[in-house]
């Protein structure tokens, strides 16, 4: 028996039982069973049908009405936008960085350094954090490029000019 049939029975039922003791002593026959029902003094939470015909079992029909509860779905907080990698570029220029002062990337974007010293001479990059083992030899107008792929801070100078070309980036 599907769940909306079973509870229209109940409730046909139970408005069957309201309208009997209503109505006095009597005895009907309600889906299949035969149903006395004899007024008392009792209160209607004692009265309780039986099944009369056909059994020696005693079957106690009782419509209870169940609330039940949809819970609330939690939302789940939607994850901070990550916008697509990107290239970041940083002149070596005058023995310094430009643009000057820490700078702050995502993970998966690339930083692109390019010499453009006015006198043509050429610049020797440092990774202080080890992310490439020798300096790298920078030419007027090369370029050298690395993409950040973890977290973390790393800081960059140029030789022969360490303390004063320093330069972190930080990847968040």
């Amino acid at each position: 028996m599907s769940h909306r049939k079973t509870i229209t029975t109940i409730i046909t039922f139970t408005i069957i039982l309201i309208s009997l003791l209503s109505a006095g002593c009597a005895q009907y026959e309600v889906l299949g069973y035969t149903v006395t029902i004899t007024p008392s003094n009792n209160t209607s939470e004692d009265i309780v049908p039986k099944e009369v015909e056909n059994s020696t079992t005693t079957t106690t029909i009782t419509a209870t009405p169940t609330l039940t509860s949809t819970p609330t779905p939690t939302p789940t907080p939607e994850p901070t936008p990550r916008r697509d990698p990107i290239t970041n570029y940083i002149r070596i220029e005058g023995h310094r960085f430009t643009p000057s002062g820490d700078i702050q990337i995502l993970v998966g974007d690339t930083v692109q350094w390019r010499n453009f010293e006015a006198k043509k001479n050429p610049r020797e990059l440092i990774s202080e954090d080890g992310l490439w083992e020798e300096p790298i030899h920078l030419n007027f107008m090369m370029i050298h490029e690395y993409t950040f792929n973890e977290t973390g801070t790393f800081t960059f100078s140029l030789m022969y000019n360490e303390h004063a070309s320093r330069q972190e980036i930080s990847v968040i």
